[in-house]
């Protein structure tokens, strides 16, 4: 407020002058807050989708690699028991062979 002015009216305007320009400004600087702030949740969303996918391809690759892994060793398992039962067969193979052999053999 000016201190020249002694007319309450004038003073009242004036009062209310500066109160509705600062007004304007508050809201003028709300609103470029309010835009900075969706330009940033734009872009913090960007990087955290980025952020996201990284993750996740990483996560896909160790999978597979787990599952890579599982797989080679249920085939050497697999190989192994196979080996054994193979190995089985043929001693009852063998066995029958000298059983049948030795039951059909003339005396």
């Amino acid at each position: 407020m000016k201190p020249t002015m002694t007319n309450p009216i004038q003073q009242v305007l004036e009062a209310e002058r500066e109160a509705k320009e600062r007004i304007k400004r508050v809201q003028q600087e709300a609103e470029a807050a309010v835009s900075d702030a969706r330009r940033n949740a734009k872009q913090l969303l960007r990087r955290n989708e980025q952020r996201t996918q990284k993750v996740l391809i990483r996560y896909e690759e160790k999978q597979k690699q787990l599952t890579e892994a599982e797989a080679e060793r249920l085939r050497q398992q697999t190989g192994a028991e196979l080996k054994h039962a193979q190995t089985r067969v043929d001693e009852n193979f063998e066995v029958l062979v000298d059983e049948t052999f030795a039951a059909f053999w003339p005396r």
